[in-house]
């Protein structure tokens, strides 16, 4: 998924487009469950990124 709308001069949006699993963005997700997930060495196992539309700010000092 391409996450254009995002600032991707974020140091945090290009480690995610790095990590070569999908990035799932919206103002929120029907069901994790059901999203696309892709085989993630780094840790093991199945993963993928979820980015909240409307959340910047909020989550604390990450964009500072």
């Amino acid at each position: 998924m391409d996450i254009a709308p995002l600032n991707q001069k974020t140091g945090y949006v290009r480690w995610m487009k790095s990590q070569g699993l999908p990035i799932h963005s919206g103002h929120g997700m029907a069901d994790l469950r059901a999203l696309e997930v892709a085989p993630y060495a780094r840790l093991g196992g199945q993963a993928a990124f979820v980015q909240l539309h409307g959340m910047q700010g909020i989550t604390g000092e990450l964009y500072r």
